[in-house]
């Protein structure tokens, strides 16, 4: 069984130190921000502050009680909660994307550029003209370069990590304060060009979204049918499939499937003939043919009898979702997500502006509530990113990364602001102007100054949304001292918690979490089957479940955990090879074989099951939990899959004075593509070799390098090969002639 705890909590509890070079608010804390003299002027300025339609306002009130984290993840779309599995997120991310203006806009002006166009051939050039000419990736800029990525959305304020949030068209069309273009990642892009299609009159069931794995990432691609033509689209550019999409050497892992009606979690992979077999002059729907193509019926069963939105139609679909028609919670969260006016809660919008780091990074350099009044006015203009800005509203993190927003934006601002600072601001709203009020004083946005009264009728009164009152900043107390290495203090904060919010689901599992950590098991399996009482079911929850189940030594109750959470993920992997280690230590052996064998080809982040459920089996050993059954299961995977010699020997054309000779790639042993770490041995002849040993029937992928990417091996040509590429069938030696290296030239 996987140790998903611990991958879980390593990333949680220790990524501000992986990570904390790579976010703007990382960096020194207002260097980044211009004064406003310094910024062009705004787009969407207007003086009305508020103008609703009252069908919709009163629409909102019967809207579905929603889940809260489903909320905050529409609004602040950050990655880890948005991919691959939660579709009660995505999928209104997604109908966000369809409604907001801006894509309207881009098909508008798409429209007019293809008008007189006589063939497919040409608009789909003409359309990947002006995508080439006026997107791009925004780590492509000088601004954001490099990996994980100089994150302008920056830490996430509770993990500590970089959010990678997924913007919608109307931030992307605001970056180009940052980069000159319409800018997103790779993933944004993906879902911005599909939605742009629709609109462009492709069928909705004609658009397929991938999550790919690739070595050190992974990367959000589409593939749209338009006009017949299948069209790949591969960050800001696409072209015919048959054209652009690559003939990989190997078959290509992927890690979930979506579209604007269904998102699902799934381990599939795409063969390198794959557009060879049929999928080109498949008739069906391409969502269809690719269901039926890799097999993914029993992942999406009920595909066709997803909700029916009007989704070619914006105006008829925004109507649609803002009169609450379709009665169903993908559409509320589809308000959020667009970041509407028209929610019955939209105090939200304050909850998911104190969850980023911004405004607390702001509020670290600031003094009194003046300070933060004084900065703002000097700091951002007035405007919002929002064509439709009289009924949405901007969050922090937005006004702060733009500098601009609506006088209710920047009042968000404030509050958030003035929160991280320990005050308790109310924000009042009319249809002209915006007040925060803050230790019984009220001040306007307009010019920051104090009043003595608002002038106006108050249409909205916003005070943050807590369902457990000082939650959120104790959580994120108790994780800076994980994130530290005081365990002791960490509990304590979390014990405390636990006392003041018993019925906190959060609260519970983190501190379940934590005592699996400190190696104190029961209370783990204790809190975190009080977390699952107290939440909905959750696929994630009942895997960590099984884990400490199994060290508690109940394997049965890890079973039975374990089936729980497949009947609600059915297209994960790590399940089903978590299932198999609970049979072992249940003493089902032939459940466990069987499940095995039916799943032994498999690859999860480049490793086969042999070598998850080998490498797990010794982590339950080190934890003291053992079978009988665990020795003759090994057995058992090594007679199915023999241990093969595979010897490689480079032989360098040209070599820099003491340099090493490395080798990476897609194996643990080959240090999972890490360019730096395994040293091939030099030999008098010159050559330099290395022997390993790896499960017959592996696929293997690897490179050379000089110990980094800046200095891979190239070909006779100068240029960077892709990877190579070996199926290990018997004992053999590989021999590789490189020619040179990047960056390095023999006659200098």
């Amino acid at each position: 069984m996987k140790p998903k705890f611990k991958k879980v909590l390593v990333f949680l509890f220790i990524s501000t130190v992986l990570f904390s070079s790579v976010g703007i608010f990382a960096q020194p804390k207002n260097h980044q921000y211009k004064t406003i003299d310094q910024l062009s002027s705004i787009e969407n300025a207007t003086e009305i502050e508020i103008q609703l339609n009252t069908e919709y306002v009163e629409a909102a009130k019967h809207e579905n009680e929603l889940n809260e984290s489903d909320i905050l993840g529409c609004i602040n779309r950050w990655h880890y909660e948005l991919y691959p599995s939660n579709h009660r997120v995505s999928t209104p991310y997604m109908l966000a994307n369809l409604m907001d203006p801006v894509t309207a806009e881009v098909a508008a002006e798409l429209k007019e550029i293809i008008r007189d166009c006589k063939t497919t051939e040409e608009k789909i050039q003409k359309l990947r003209d002006w995508s080439v000419a006026n997107l791009s990736h925004t780590q492509m800029g000088p601004e954001f370069q490099g990996y994980p990525g100089n994150e302008p959305w920056g830490l996430s304020y509770f993990w500590g990590g970089p959010t990678f949030k997924k913007l919608i068209p109307s931030e992307m069309k605001a970056m180009r304060l940052h980069t000159g273009k319409i800018s997103g990642k790779c993933m944004t892009l993906a879902n911005f060009l599909s939605s742009v299609f629709i609109h462009l009159g492709a069928n909705p069931d004609d658009v397929v979204l991938l999550l790919v794995v690739l070595p050190k990432a992974r990367h959000g691609v589409a593939f749209v049918k338009y006009e017949g033509e299948i069209l790949f689209i591969n960050n800001y550019d696409f072209m015919p499939a048959i054209i652009a999409v690559p003939r990989n050497p190997s078959a290509v892992p992927m890690e979930g499937i979506y579209n604007h009606k269904s998102i699902k979690e799934v381990n599939f992979w795409i063969a390198p003939d794959f557009l060879d077999n049929g999928f080109l002059s498949s008739q069906k729907s391409l969502m269809q043919t690719f269901i039926d193509h890799f097999g993914l019926e029993s992942v999406l069963p009920d595909y066709n009898q997803a909700f029916n939105f009007p989704l070619q139609d914006p105006d008829q679909l925004k109507a649609t979702i803002f009169k609450n028609q379709d009665h169903t919670e993908y559409g509320d969260l589809a308000k959020y997500a667009y970041q509407s006016l028209y929610v019955k809660y939209p105090e939200y919008y304050l909850t998911a502006s104190f969850r980023t780091s911004g405004a607390r990074f702001v509020a670290e350099e600031l003094e009194t509530v003046q300070d933060v009044f004084d900065w703002i006015k000097s700091h951002i203009r007035f405007g919002s990113i929002f064509p439709e800005s009289e009924e949405r509203l901007m969050t922090a993190d937005q006004v702060l990364v733009f500098q601009q927003g609506s006088l209710k934006d920047q009042a968000v601002l404030a509050y958030s602001i003035l929160k991280h600072k320990g005050y308790d601001p109310v924000i009042k709203l009319t249809s002209e102007n915006a007040y925060v009020e803050v230790d019984s004083k009220i001040f306007e946005a307009n010019d920051w100054q104090e009043i003595k009264s608002i002038p106006e009728k108050v249409i909205f009164k916003l005070k943050m949304r807590e369902k457990f009152p000082g939650l959120m900043e104790a959580r994120r107390k108790g994780q800076e001292a994980l994130r530290e290495n005081d365990m002791k203090k960490a509990i304590e904060i979390y014990e405390t918690l636990v006392k003041k919010y018993p019925k906190s689901s959060e609260a519970h599992e983190e501190l379940g979490l934590i005592y699996y950590e400190a190696d104190k098991y029961k209370l783990a399996l204790e809190y975190l089957e009080q977390a699952d009482k107290l939440d909905i079911p959750n696929a994630n929850r009942y895997d960590k479940l099984s884990l400490v189940s199994l060290v508690n030594h109940n394997p049965e109750k890890a079973i039975d955990y374990l089936q729980k959470a497949i009947e609600l993920s059915p297209g994960r992997r790590m399940l089903q090879a978590n299932l198999i280690q609970a049979y072992v230590f249940a003493g089902q052996f032939e459940n466990a074989k069987d499940l095995y064998l039916k799943n032994h080809n498999e690859m999860l982040n480049y490793k086969k099951f042999k070598q998850i459920i080998n490498e797990d089996f010794q982590m339950f050993r080190d934890k003291g939990l053992d079978h009988p059954d665990v020795d003759r299961f090994i057995a058992f995977l090594e007679q199915l899959s023999p241990a093969r010699k595979v010897t490689f020997r480079v032989i360098p054309e040209i070599l820099p004075d003491s340099a090493q000779v490395f080798i990476t790639g897609n194996q643990k042993d080959l240090a999972y593509w890490k360019p730096g770490v395994v040293t091939l041995e030099k030999e008098s002849n010159g050559s330099w070799t290395k022997t390993f040993s790896f499960d017959q029937d592996t696929e293997l992928q690897y490179k050379i390098t000089l110990g980094s990417w800046a200095t891979e091996a190239i070909d006779e040509n100068g240029n960077t090969p892709p990877n190579s590429c070996l199926h290990v069938m018997n004992d053999t030696t590989v021999v590789i002639k490189v020619f040179g290296w990047k960056n390095f030239r023999s006659d200098r």
